[in-house]
């Protein structure tokens, strides 16, 4: 009981009266009872009310007989002692349960942090036995990490909220979290990093809530992170790993990237546009522009997400080179980065259009006008035309002093350029393109400067004879191949050349005939040989055109022999006379050749004894002369040194006839024979004729009589030479007259004379006279109408026939 403490001890002594004996040794009167700590201890979490209680139990060890500890029996002054600690091992509280009871409730609360331990020990009075092994009392319900965190990002108002959810994963009788159940002292803390493991915010959530809230401002960077862990009071579980708070929003570089171009101020403006690729934009995310030269930023440029362009004018620091990025970025975070693009590359400098090539004429130099329209319509500074010259895949060097200049760079105002043919190669070609600085654009077709000039002679060529004045005048014409817009053209080179006897052409003489000019007349008597031939072709000075072919200057006048001759000759003289038969007529230089021949009777063969060039028409000859009386004549037309064919030979002098070649007697007599019969038969049907009606009639409006036309010349029968017989009363010849084949009619129609060749004869167009009733064919005989009843032209036949009849009688031959 209380008097007497639990380490009492007792010694037992023989005693004697008051004398006492030898005593024991002291024994323990209750510590021989042992008080071992209670066994099978057990811990038990349940959650009433919001609250975490905590009822530790156990069994008594204590051994006494008649004690049972299950019995639920007690021994005053006995009981287990339950003591709390901190984790410094200071006792925190300490409470004593009767052996009645074997268990102790705690509730968490403020009074005891959450790492409080407990031990167990039986106590006596105030004796305390052993104590059990210290265990968690709160500590027993794991603080596991939340689990199924999700993040959710949404913009209200322009600003990124981020909402961050969870599951709790404490497991506690009486406590489930989908419940919206809460433990009093315990709660999940979320807790903000930044990039270095800062702590920036720490945020407790009761259990009862299962997410948190956040948005991105000034005070949180874009990487900041989060971790999730549950807490009990003071003390907090295990965390989640770090999570991204804001950059679970992917920084995406920008899309949809365009560049348009304005020309502002005379300058070049590049419009760079580009769309966000962030699916929901807020306060806070920013573009930023960087530009590049090369591979060091020249300027950067940052821009609210509220604008999706920015604009670049052309011109220090930025280039026609310059190259610009883009990138996403928030709170100073950069995100995803385009690749490189031009600024001004998508500008396309486009080449000039409607390139043309006229050309111009003027003091001997042929200019090349280049003319153009430009592609792009917004002149800015800058901009230019480049012009460039190639020769054979070469730039052409303007000059030596201009060495290494390949190309001239023109105002873009101007869309004109000139360049003569006496600086640059015939096959120059250019292109043009338009540049800014040192950057072109793409080059036109080569297009050529000059070569596409006509370089062939001039068309229509034609020479064509006329004789003014009595001078041979050759008219020379064409047609210029090369008429420019302007009217002017390249001069027309004439050569005049000698055709020699082996085919070589021998320059005589160049003509320059101006533009405009289509004609040219060149005289015979200038001097030109007959044979001159000339070419014509386009100069343009430093180069000449294709030359023509080569045509006759007068040569391609058909030089005819003399016709119409007349040879009025005896045995001792001869008079010749001719007409030259061009069509164009007698002209200075036209002449004739006299050729006389010689007749070797033994060969027959002819030879040339005289060459006479006369510029007459007619000529005299005489044996006197020296000239043999068979000697024969041949005519030649002649200019110059050209000459015509030869006409037939022709007997000189009269006699000359007669020695003529056997086959040649053959041929006249066999004509004459025939001439014969023809007269023969002729007279006889004139003589029936008589007979059948025994006077011919005669017109009344005949005074005279006049005998039939024989030739063109009239000099036949001279007038007044055949007077015609007396008429009768009624206007008839009598049947009674004298024959008129008589030889004394014979004596009145054809005068005496000795040689047929006095009588200046020519039958020249003897088949062209219209009152003849027929003609001689080419053997001599008769082809008429024999049947013609008409008086006056038979008597016109039968005065032929004696002709031909006197001049074979006289002569032996026929001939002109």
């Amino acid at each position: 009981d209380g008097d007497l403490p639990w380490n009492t001890q007792f010694t037992l002594q023989t005693f004697a009266m008051k004398h006492e004996g030898d005593k024991t040794d002291a024994e323990d009167l209750f510590s021989g009872l042992a008080l071992p700590a209670p066994v099978n201890v057990t811990v038990t979490h349940t959650v009433e009310n919001d609250t975490l209680i905590v009822e530790v139990e156990w069994e008594d060890a204590i051994v006494v007989d008649g004690y049972a500890a299950d019995q639920g029996l007690s021994i005053d002054g006995m009981g287990t002692v339950v003591k709390l600690w901190d984790e410094e091992s200071n006792l925190l509280r300490s409470e004593k349960v009767p052996l009645s009871e074997n268990s102790a409730v705690f509730t968490l609360d403020g009074d005891l942090p959450w790492n409080t331990q407990f031990t167990l020990q039986t106590f006596a009075m105030e004796h305390e036995g052993d104590k059990t092994d210290a265990e968690d009392l709160f500590s027993g319900v794991a603080l596991t990490a939340p689990v199924n965190v999700t993040v959710t990002h949404t913009v209200e108002n322009d600003t990124l909220i981020v909402g961050v959810e969870w599951e709790d994963a404490i497991v506690v009788d009486g406590y489930t979290a989908d419940q919206g159940l809460s433990i009093d002292g315990m709660g999940t803390v979320v807790k903000l990093w930044d990039e270095e493991s800062k702590l920036l915010r720490s945020e407790k959530v009761p259990l009862s809530e299962n997410s948190a809230v956040f948005t991105l401002d000034g005070d949180l960077p874009w990487n900041t992170q989060f971790t999730l862990q549950t807490f009990a009071m003071e003390h907090e579980g295990d965390k989640t790993d770090a999570e991204d708070l804001f950059s679970r929003v992917a920084l995406t570089a920008p899309v949809d990237i365009s560049v348009e171009y304005l020309v502002i101020d005379d300058t070049l403006t590049a419009q760079i546009s580009w769309a966000h690729s962030v699916q929901d934009v807020f306060s806070g995310l920013h573009t930023s522009i960087d530009l590049w030269d090369g591979d060091t930023i020249i300027n950067t440029t940052t821009l609210p997400h509220t604008e999706n362009s920015f604009s670049c004018a052309l011109g220090s620091p930025v280039s026609w080179h310059t190259r610009f990025t883009l990138q996403t970025t928030a709170m100073h975070t950069k995100g995803g980065q385009t690749g490189f693009h031009q600024i001004f590359g998508g500008f396309r400098l486009s080449p000039p259009g409607d390139i043309s090539v006229k050309h111009s004429y003027r003091n001997g130099v042929l200019t090349a006008i280049v003319t153009w329209e430009n592609a792009i319509e917004n002149r800015f500074d800058g901009l230019q035309t480049v012009l460039n010259l190639v020769v054979e895949d070469e730039r052409y060097k303007r000059s030596e002093s201009n060495e290494g200049q390949r190309t001239f760079f023109i105002s873009y105002e101007v869309t004109e350029a000139k360049f003569e043919s006496s600086e640059l190669p015939w096959n120059t070609k250019f292109t043009l393109q338009s540049a800014v600085g040192d950057r072109g654009g793409p080059e036109s077709e080569p297009i050529d400067l000059f070569s596409d000039v006509n370089f062939d002679p001039p068309g229509d060529i034609s020479v064509t004879p006329e004789i003014i004045d009595e001078a041979l005048i050759a008219v020379i014409s064409w047609n210029h191949p090369n008429e420019f817009e302007d009217k002017t053209g390249p001069p027309v080179k004439i050569k005049l050349w000698d055709e020699a006897d082996d085919g070589e052409m021998k320059l005589i003489e160049e003509k320059i005939i101006p533009h405009g000019q289509n004609q040219v007349r060149i005289s015979l008597d200038e001097g030109y040989p007959w044979q001159t031939r000339l070419s014509m072709q386009s100069d343009f000075g430093s180069i000449q055109g294709i030359q023509s072919t080569y045509f006759d200057l007068f040569n391609h006048i058909e030089l005819s022999p003399p016709t119409n001759i007349t040879i009025i000759a005896n045995e001792s003289s001869s008079s010749v006379e001719w007409l030259h038969s061009l069509e164009l007529g007698q002209f200075h230089g036209l002449g004739t050749i006299l050729n006389i021949w010689v007749l070797d009777p033994s060969s027959s063969n002819l030879t040339l004894l005289n060459q006479t060039l006369l510029p007459d028409t007619s000529a005299m000859f005489s044996v006197v002369s020296g000239l043999p009386h068979h000697a024969g004549i041949t005519l030649q037309s002649y200019v110059g040194t050209c000459q015509s064919n030869h006409t037939d030979l022709m007997a000189l002098f009269a006699p000359l006839a007669l020695k003529q070649t056997q086959l040649n007697r053959i041929l006249l007599i066999v004509g004459l024979t025939c001439l014969l019969i023809i007269y023969i038969l002729a007279t006889a049907y004139c003589l029936w004729m008589v007979k059948r009606k025994g006077t011919y009639a005669l017109k009344e409006k005949h005074e005279t009589f006049t005998p039939g036309k024989f030739s063109e010349s009239d000099h036949l029968l001279p007038t007044g030479t055949v007077k015609p017989p007396l008429l009768s009363e009624d206007g008839s010849y009598t049947t009674e007259q004298e024959s008129i084949v008589s030889d004394n009619s014979m004596a009145n129609l054809v005068p005496n004379t000795p040689y047929l060749g006095e009588s200046m004869i020519t039958l020249n167009k003897f088949n062209d006279d219209d009152d003849f009733m027929g003609n001689f064919d080419e053997d001599g005989s008769f082809i008429g109408d024999y049947l013609e009843q008409d008086e006056q032209e038979a008597q016109a036949i039968q005065n032929k026939l004696l002709v031909f009849q006197r001049m074979y009688r006289a002569n032996g031959t026929l001939y002109t």
